[in-house]
């Protein structure tokens, strides 16, 4: 039987961040509509590292991946619409 390839949605925010809390809002609108999709942030401990490893240069950023390999990413405050197409590659 074939694997089932394995989503992610990480979700690199900023404490403080406004942009980061009406991002959070929009994903949650939209997630339930991709079930397959494992939405996650990294780790406190690890931050410096994601970010180093992942070039964010701002917050909110997305990066989808599947089975580990990154797809697509959205940087900065986004749309649902922005947020769906993202996401629709997660087929």
């Amino acid at each position: 039987m074939k694997k089932e390839p394995k989503w992610t949605l990480t979700i690199f925010e900023s404490r403080g961040c406004l942009n980061c809390k009406a991002q959070k809002k929009i994903v949650d609108e939209v997630i339930g509509d991709y079930p397959h999709v494992e939405v996650n942030h990294p780790d406190e401990e690890d931050i410096d590292t994601f970010i180093q490893e992942h070039h964010i240069t701002t917050s909110p950023t997305m990066i989808l991946k599947c089975d580990g390999v990154e797809t697509g990413r959205l940087a900065s405050l986004r749309p649902a619409s922005f947020v769906r197409t993202l996401l629709e590659g997660a087929v």
